[in-house]
């Protein structure tokens, strides 16, 4: 009677769990909406630039390559790629890799207006690709919590994102 008493409540449970976790998957859906409510339309698609960028990906040990074009604002464009390295740690993203150089060119926070990314697999095949956490985060920080990631397929297929809502409760640094 315990065991089925038990399996009734987890049953229950997980149902709930099952509810809220498809109630939060509607209201970020609802908020990048919202995010993007201004219908901010892509001023230009980067797929070609990106394909031909994945060229310059150092992946030797994963074969996934990643390109990124960082567009500020007052229009500059940066580029980045994925480089590996056998001390895995020190490998470095291709959406961070193009956003230091825009700092270290004397882009300030706040002028990241958007983030468009392709990537291949090992087997060479395009596919669509979001940034890691560690990339959300230098993205959250730099844009201060405000640009579009674009993530590519094709460029007809392609995926938009406010960054809000790839990374909710963003740490920008005002807590510090």
């Amino acid at each position: 009677m315990r065991l089925l008493l038990s399996l009734l409540l987890l049953s229950s449970y997980y149902k709930r769990l099952s509810f809220y976790n498809s109630k939060l998957i509607l209201q970020a859906t609802y908020i990048n909406r919202l995010l993007l409510k201004e219908n901010i339309k892509m001023k230009k698609n980067y797929f070609s630039e990106l394909e031909k960028l994945l060229d310059n990906s150092s992946a030797p040990y994963s074969g996934f390559s990643v390109a990124s074009i960082v567009v500020c604002k007052d229009g500059r464009e940066f580029k980045g790629v994925n480089v590996e390295s056998a001390a895995y740690p020190t490998t470095i993203c291709a959406e961070r890799n193009a956003i230091f150089t825009a700092v270290a060119e004397g882009i300030a926070k706040g002028d990241i207006e958007s983030v468009h990314i392709a990537a291949r697999n090992a087997e060479g095949l395009l596919v669509t690709a979001h940034p890691c956490g560690s990339c959300r985060q230098v993205i959250a920080e730099q844009s201060m919590n405000d640009c579009v990631v674009y993530s590519y397929q094709s460029a007809q297929d392609y995926t938009e994102n406010a960054i809000a809502t790839l990374l909710p409760f963003a740490f920008l640094g005002e807590e510090l």
